[in-house]
């Protein structure tokens, strides 16, 4: 899976690959950065480290907790936030939603 954070201040899009591969992948394998750079003209694509997966169906659970780590604790440090490649686990998915469904819950007022 596969996160775009835009920061148009810096003209930056900050690539975030669940499933990169070290030199196998460039800007040019994300249909939605050409789109971004002809809204935006010009505007830098770059890669930044985070949580991989083991598997192909982890993508969701590392995106989630991507985005809840970004807007509630990594927002003032950004971009400068992941610095961690390694695998994401049972364990970590587990916890992951053990953490964040009572609160999506909440916010859609589900009990």
């Amino acid at each position: 899976m596969t996160t775009l954070i835009i920061a148009v201040k810096v003209r930056r899009v900050y690539i975030l690959d669940s499933l990169f591969k070290e030199g196998n992948k460039n800007p040019s394998h994300y249909r939605l950065t050409s789109v971004i750079e002809s809204a935006l003209l010009p505007i830098k694509p770059t890669f930044d480290r985070c949580n991989q997966q083991a598997e192909t169906w982890e993508c969701g659970y590392i995106l989630l907790q991507s985005m809840f780590d970004f807007v509630n604790v990594y927002q003032k440090q950004f971009p400068k936030m992941w610095n961690d490649t390694k695998e994401a686990t049972d364990e970590d998915i587990e916890k992951t939603l053990k953490e964040l469904m009572p609160i999506l819950f909440d916010g859609l007022g589900i009990p």
